[in-house]
């Protein structure tokens, strides 16, 4: 899984966001949803980046293999290659953490802004501005650069030898003082609970309110008559469906912390976990190709 299915799914994720972000420019930011998606397909992008972390893909590895001296398998202050190792994965879990928390807060915004564009469709233009929305990106970034900032520091890698597999295993832990933890808490409220809660019941609103707006268009005109969703209101609300669903498989670990006796299934919830969040990341080039039209042509007209 380490070794080839994640960093297979980061390596398309990573060049489908990084398509996103082009397509999304070229479009132009006149749409705050393309400001929200240009937001999100940036966060999406970094929270793929350890799925391409050699450092940890090399720790799946026998010992005994040349080049032996790449491997983990010394105390970073031995081995200046694992020192090497040992700080880009410092940085790249870093900016996952921030582009993990971002994705998921960014989804709530797309979730409101829909929430705001169907229920009040008339004040949409007042409420909604390009400007306000490129305030929201920006400070949903600084708050999130603080916590990646602080978990940045807090890494602590430490190195265990495993005779059964000839493999040295290095992982991490954070040593958070007081202060840290309750931010780590908000951390976890934020892009977990209150982010999940919010998109699963505005998607609902907005869904129901969609079907009693078509009802009401059916029995005006005819039972034949289209639907009122817009191709927009479509390609995000499956991006948040995606989403929710990924973050379902998180919910029951991150609140009631449930604990694991076994050691394989353990680490076969935190395979799933990891799994479940890259192809929510790497998802939504491909929703957008198949939802909306405008951005098929673009992402043609690229090549």
């Amino acid at each position: 899984m380490t070794v080839v299915v994640n960093p297979l799914i980061g390596v398309v994720g990573i060049a489908g966001n990084a398509v996103n972000c082009a397509v999304l420019r070229k479009s132009g930011f006149s749409k705050p949803s393309n400001i929200f998606l240009f937001g999100l397909a940036v966060a999406d992008l970094l929270g793929l980046l350890p799925a391409v972390d050699v450092a940890f893909m090399l720790t799946k590895f026998p010992k005994h293999i040349p080049p032996g001296y790449s491997y983990w398998e010394y105390d970073c202050t031995d081995n200046r290659l694992a020192l090497f190792y040992l700080n880009v994965s410092r940085i790249l879990i870093s900016l996952a953490a921030f582009g993990q928390n971002a994705s998921c807060c960014l989804c709530v915004i797309i979730t409101i802004e829909r929430l705001i564009a169907v229920f009040f469709p008339l004040k949409f233009t007042a409420i909604v501005r390009p400007k306000r929305a490129w305030l929201v990106v920006v400070l949903l970034y600084v708050f999130w650069t603080v916590f990646a900032f602080m978990f940045a520091r807090k890494i602590t890698f430490f190195f265990t030898y495993t005779a059964k597999y000839k493999t040295c295993l290095s992982t991490f832990y954070l040593d958070f003082d007081d202060a840290e933890r309750l931010l780590d808490t908000v951390a976890t409220w934020l892009s977990c609970y209150v982010s999940l809660g919010i998109v699963v019941i505005s998607s609902i609103l907005i869904g129901a309110k969609i079907k009693m707006a078509n009802r009401r268009r059916a029995k005006m005109t005819s039972s034949n008559s289209a639907s009122s969703v817009t191709r927009t209101t479509q390609t995000l609300m499956a991006v948040c469906v995606v989403f929710s669903i990924t973050q379902m498989v998180r919910f029951p670990y991150a609140m009631f912390r449930v604990s694991f006796q076994d050691e394989i299934a353990y680490e076969t919830y935190q395979m799933a976990l990891t799994l479940t969040s890259n192809l929510n990341s790497a998802s939504n080039f491909v929703i957008y190709v198949i939802l909306n039209n405008k951005f098929r042509r673009i992402f043609l007209g690229l090549f």
